[in-house]
């Protein structure tokens, strides 16, 4: 893998240009960062700023990743009123909104009338875009961080980033191990348009996010998986779900046939082609590459600060796992299983009931 062509134009000779940013970089920003680069539209990024030591210095310390996560819409008054009773415990939880702070059901039922509103003002104007009464989101950290500092870095990511253009509301709840915040946001901003983050508005989320901890003396960082050298995506909160109530989602049973059909195929090979696991296998590589150019370039500097992160990288590159792929895994879990179906039983050797004479 280390000679593919694709890690030596993606990260390799990328690295020349960029420094370590190349590993957190997305390929098709590479793509569009060349051509710019090639046509004069931009100007050359400086290589291994003390931003992208800092960064790699949070990657190599494993720093806590945040979490920004939409939970769901409602789409409609009833469902809204469920969801906002549900974030303010029936009123007992105070929620922060852009008119102030608000406590008990009938600042709750004032909310919801306000929004529910929408449902009946863009009924009949087919000219704008059909939109939820409001998109849910949560916020969180791993267990252990300053609750009050959490609270504040919240406050700050909303007040910069939504409130100047959507109604928000805020509720903060403590009944569990991870600091956690329901973010509510109204589906139609101030101009009309519908509030619909997609997954590039969302990892800019999570950056400004964690950007906002930090400021608040908390180590977060928002980087993607496979930056850490994960390949595996994170389960699903409705498949757990599913699976704690003794279902199993149709999709992991589709891919368990999958898996026990090649099984069955002479010498396990497998019955379609997954590109997406090749492509995945090459930007780890081409990752770790990058990781260990710079860990090689940092032990060479003067600064003892430099090498004493080198050498931080050079760790986290041996610990860095190798890609890991669900249809793999469950060949591997049904092999097991069938080995020990087809295992022979032990043997016994009977055992005399009486003395020996």
């Amino acid at each position: 893998m280390a000679n593919d062509p694709k890690v030596r134009l993606l990260y390799e000779d990328f690295y020349q240009q960029v420094g370590v940013s190349a590993a957190w970089t997305p390929p098709a920003k590479i793509s569009v960062y060349r051509d710019a680069l090639t046509k004069g539209r931009t100007t050359p990024r400086p290589r291994n700023s003390a931003a992208d030591k800092a960064r790699l210095a949070r990657i190599a310390d494993k720093a806590p990743e945040v979490m920004i996560k939409i939970t769901g819409r409602t789409r409609e008054s009833g469902h809204l009123k469920a969801h906002m009773d549900y974030i303010t415990r029936n009123g007992e939880v105070g929620a922060e909104t852009d008119y102030g702070n608000m406590k008990g059901k009938d600042a709750v039922a004032d909310m919801h009338a306000d929004w529910s509103d929408d449902e009946i003002i863009y009924a009949g104007q087919y000219q704008f875009r059909k939109a939820p009464l409001s998109v849910n989101m949560v916020l969180s950290m791993p267990p252990g961080v300053d609750r009050d500092a959490f609270r504040n870095a919240v406050r700050d990511f909303v007040d910069a980033e939504l409130l100047p253009r959507v109604d928000v509301m805020v509720a903060f709840h403590d009944d569990t191990e991870h600091p956690h915040a329901h973010v509510t946001v109204r589906g139609r901003q101030h101009n009309g348009k519908t509030f619909n983050p997609g997954k590039p508005v969302l990892q800019r989320y999570r950056e400004q996010f964690a950007g906002a901890l930090r400021h608040r003396g908390i180590e977060a960082e928002a980087t993607p998986r496979y930056v850490r050298g994960h390949t595996m995506k994170s389960e699903r909160s409705h498949v757990r779900q599913m699976r704690e109530r003794g279902l199993m989602p149709r999709s992991e049973s589709a891919a368990i046939r999958d898996a026990y059909n090649d099984l069955r195929r002479s010498g396990g090979t497998d019955g379609r082609k997954r590109p997406w696991e090749g492509a995945a296998r090459a930007r780890h590589a081409g990752i770790k590459h990058v990781y260990s150019a710079a860990a090689r370039e940092l032990a060479a500097s003067a600064n003892p600060a430099d090498r004493e992160l080198a050498k931080k990288v050079e760790a986290f590159v041996q610990s860095m796992p190798s890609p890991a792929f669900a249809h793999d895994l469950y060949k591997q879990a049904l092999a097991r299983q069938l080995a020990e179906r087809t295992k022979p039983p032990p043997t016994t050797t009977k055992q005399r009931d009486g003395p020996e004479r």
